[in-house]
């Protein structure tokens, strides 16, 4: 294999590395506005866009009219807005387990790094064995992380619906780690 086909075959490794941060991104903003919605009006006050929503009574209207609210103004906001709110203000009410806590800040901390930091290097890097086991190896344990936070919060947001959730979150985090990784050869 020549150096081309390395970078291009590691290149694939990132793009798809990149595409489940980006995954976790949109799944993070719906997951955020539904613990906005499942947790209102004990939200309102926390979050001061909010603090003007008011739910008249608890018919189906209404709370249709105050969900469509929180999903407008949840839309305006950044990611990064998003993701003050829900580490500063949020995870403390909402997840009370410490562990899932550390893996949804460390998922926060990789997203980023995939986003903003993971290219910065050069591009002779590429055909070096350390950067193919780095990729292979520490990063794909960062991404798993990604993968899981991803995959709670879609069940999250699948119980809310009164949908199905992963029934196997192991198996499917697998699934998708060796997804990431193939290349061909």
């Amino acid at each position: 294999m020549n150096t081309t086909e390395f970078s291009n075959n590691y290149f694939s490794i990132i793009g798809k590395f990149l595409y489940i941060a980006t995954n976790y991104e949109k799944t993070f903003r719906a997951y955020f506005t539904t613990i906005a919605c499942k947790y209102f009006p004990h939200f309102n006050n926390i979050i001061p866009e909010f603090s003007e929503i008011e739910l008249l009574d608890q018919n189906i209207d209404s709370l249709l009219k105050v969900y469509n609210e929180i999903y407008e103004r949840c839309s305006k906001f950044s990611f990064n807005k998003i993701i003050q709110i829900y580490f500063d203000k949020i995870i403390y009410e909402v997840i009370s387990d410490s562990y899932l806590k550390e893996k949804f800040i460390k998922a926060k901390n990789v997203r980023n790094y995939i986003a903003h930091e993971l290219c910065n290097f050069d591009l002779e890097e590429t055909e070096k064995d350390s950067f193919r086991d780095f990729l292979k190896n520490e990063m794909l344990e960062d991404v798993k992380v990604i993968i899981e936070c991803t995959l709670i919060m879609e069940n999250e947001i699948n119980d809310f619906n009164k949908e199905p959730t992963v029934i196997n979150l192991e198996r499917q985090v697998e699934k998708i780690c060796k997804w990431a990784i193939e290349i061909d050869d």
